[in-house]
């Protein structure tokens, strides 16, 4: 009478285990919420959607935009506010708290043009009393919701003296200009929108918003350059470059630029 040893018909191998055995549930379940992990914190990372986008084959929206157009306008903020003045002055019954003076004047230009405003410039005086302009259009692919993309601002000023553009810090702010408070409040114009997850942003830059069902995306704000709220700039030629779209973004990347020149005051 013979017995069956490892590895012999009949028998059984004695490191034979069953595969649904607690401890390989246990490492199956680690190695499912690593591929989890993974996933989720690619999808966080700058370059992690795009890269997954491509690499695995998933279904990630992409908007591209078209025929996108930045110009540079001016507003004469003294001759409107002026004007203005004079018209209050000359009502028979003032405003209360009116002082007759540009602390009575306050301009918001996000949707309309007020009196003063000119098209697009090629070149402006350098002076305190005129407003620089930035406008931003765009054609968009309708969309069933609202997508963030990230608007950027990079400046320069040709510098003859060495025939080359240095950078001149400039950003996009609010359409709106007040001689009491000419900085404005960013939270009067900024609405609840939905921001990607995204590093901190870098300087010049913020989140826009392109509305669902629209087929185009129009916005106004005011440039601010070199520290200055207004055109009083050293003159010269300057150039406006806007970005928008970043890595893992659902905005296709894309550029556009203006130039202007100032000039002396007299």
């Amino acid at each position: 009478m013979s017995e069956s040893g490892p590895g012999q018909q009949g028998g059984a191998p004695a490191e034979k285990r069953e595969w649904y055995n607690s401890q390989t549930i246990i490492r199956i379940g680690g190695i499912l919420v690593g591929l989890v992990t993974i996933l989720f914190a690619g999808l966080a990372l700058p370059f992690g959607q795009d890269f997954l986008c491509k690499s695995v084959g998933l279904s990630c929206p992409h908007v591209k935009v078209s025929d996108m157009q930045f110009g540079v306008s001016a507003i004469d903020f003294d001759a409107w506010c002026k004007d203005k003045l004079a018209t209050i002055a000359a009502m028979p019954d003032q405003p209360p708290g009116f002082t007759n003076t540009q602390m009575d004047c306050a301009l918001e230009f996000s949707a309309s043009d007020p009196p003063g405003f000119s098209g697009q410039i090629s070149g402006v005086k350098a002076v305190p009393g005129v407003v620089l302009v930035g406008h931003l259009q765009m054609k968009i692919p309708a969309q069933r919701t609202d997508i963030p993309m990230t608007v950027r601002a990079q400046c320069s000023r040709h510098d003859a003296a060495i025939s080359m553009w240095v950078r001149v810090p400039c950003e996009l702010s609010p359409p709106s200009y007040d001689f009491g408070n000419p900085y404005g409040t960013p939270e009067s114009f900024v609405a609840e929108e939905p921001k990607p997850e995204a590093p901190e942003l870098p300087e010049g830059a913020f989140v826009a918003v392109m509305s669902a069902n629209s087929l185009d995306f129009i916005a106004r704000y005011r440039l601010d350059m070199d520290g200055k709220i207004n055109a009083e700039l050293p003159p010269g030629d300057y150039r406006v470059e806007i970005a928008i779209g970043g890595p893992g973004e659902a905005v296709e990347p894309e550029r556009v630029q203006a130039e202007f020149n100032v000039y002396p005051p007299t």
